[in-house]
């Protein structure tokens, strides 16, 4: 081969040398053509295979130069090779360490995935909402975390959603963004500010799980300290009831759904009876609805002909009634809320011996000739 003045190969030693490697590759079985070469055919259990010949290798005679390039050359000089030269190292192939931006005063913003995400240094609040749009998990999942965020007492509008380094770290932790978020949670930590920096004093909280509830569990619904302890709720026929143990009141319309009742029939049946309920809808959704008194709840279901049997709920003394259906069809309020009897009503009342035959009550005087046998027996 022929080497100019700068240590380059001439065009036809350029040429041969791609000759050389189609002749190589002619010479290897089909199997390993249709692959790379040197590496085992899926099929075939081949052994890996040597690396063509390459010109200046091993083996090769390399003429030495002539020409110029003789001339300028000592007589006693080693012949020259191509020197192989790695490849050079692109910029940008290896990400940098993420670092927090610090330049705006009183924030601290981190970038992922081309959005930004920011915090308040004064107090070490977060916007969920940008940490949900960078994650870029689906609308599903983001809804779900909401959700879970909102049972911790957050709440979303229209504007930033500011939630503290506890709920950071739970947004965190559920779209695996830990190595992006490092940075900022780095600084709200307090890892990179003075000794006299803020102090997070819910870091000894234990994070809520941010797995998802399991199938056909039964609800357990977590309120903030404003709600904690006005509504409670239990699982009857696979469907949440929510109830009031304070005001002894129950949710009529998820009662209805539970027995397979249309809601307007109760609204009607409500109306009717003008019964004393409470409609309830600045809460959240599973605790929405028409609230009645759970003896007129009793009494809605005894008119549609059905016995209320409720299980017994965790706490004794939130019991609901197990009251049996009255024997009338048709139960007014103002029984279900009557006073108590008087004694002298509790007496026995002696009735005249009649029988009641063909639709006649008990207690009538008069029956028609055509039943001659009750005028004998009376």
């Amino acid at each position: 081969m022929i080497f100019d003045a700068n240590n380059r190969l001439s065009a036809k030693d350029s040429l041969d040398r791609a000759n050389i490697l189609c002749e190589w590759v002619k010479r290897q079985p089909n199997s390993i053509r249709r692959g790379r070469p040197g590496v085992r055919g899926r099929d075939e259990g081949q052994q890996r295979l040597p690396p063509p010949p390459i010109a200046g290798g091993a083996g090769m005679h390399i003429a030495p130069p002539r020409g110029a390039a003789a001339q300028a050359a000592p007589a006693n000089a080693p012949v020259a090779r191509a020197a192989v030269q790695p490849p050079a190292q692109l910029p940008g192939l290896q990400n940098p360490a993420p670092t927090a931006d610090l330049s705006r005063p009183g924030i601290a913003m981190v970038a992922i995935r081309g959005q930004t995400v920011t915090m308040r240094r004064a107090d070490n609040r977060f916007d969920a909402r940008e940490i949900l749009v960078a994650s870029g998990v689906p609308d599903s999942e983001k809804a779900r975390l909401a959700g879970l965020l909102r049972k911790e007492g957050v709440r979303f509008g229209d504007g930033p959603v500011c939630v503290s380094l506890r709920h950071a770290e739970l947004l965190t932790n559920a779209t695996k963004l830990k190595t992006e978020m490092a940075p900022l949670l780095a600084v709200a930590q307090g890892l990179n500010l003075p000794e006299d920096g803020p102090i997070n004093p819910d870091r000894d909280r234990p994070l809520p799980s941010v797995e998802g509830p399991p199938a056909r569990a039964a609800p357990s619904i977590t309120l903030g300290p404003p709600l904690e302890g006005i509504f409670q709720t239990i699982l009857y026929r696979r469907n949440a009831i929510a109830y009031i143990p304070s005001q002894r009141f129950v949710n009529l319309r998820q009662l209805g759904i539970a027995y397979g009742l249309h809601h307007e029939s109760a609204l009607r049946w409500i109306k009717r009876h003008k019964v004393e309920c409470q409609q309830i809808t600045a809460v959240r959704t599973g605790f929405r609805g028409t609230y009645v008194h759970y003896a007129a709840a009793q009494a809605y279901l005894s008119a549609k002909h059905i016995n209320l049997q409720w299980p017994n709920v965790t706490r004794p003394s939130v019991k609901l009634p197990n009251v049996k259906r009255p024997d009338v069809k048709r139960t007014d309020v103002k029984q279900v809320n009557a006073k108590p009897p008087r004694p002298e009503q509790l007496q026995p009342r002696v009735l005249p011996r009649t029988i009641s035959f063909h639709g006649f009550t008990p207690g009538a005087a008069v029956c028609t000739s055509r039943h001659a046998r009750c005028e004998r027996e009376q």
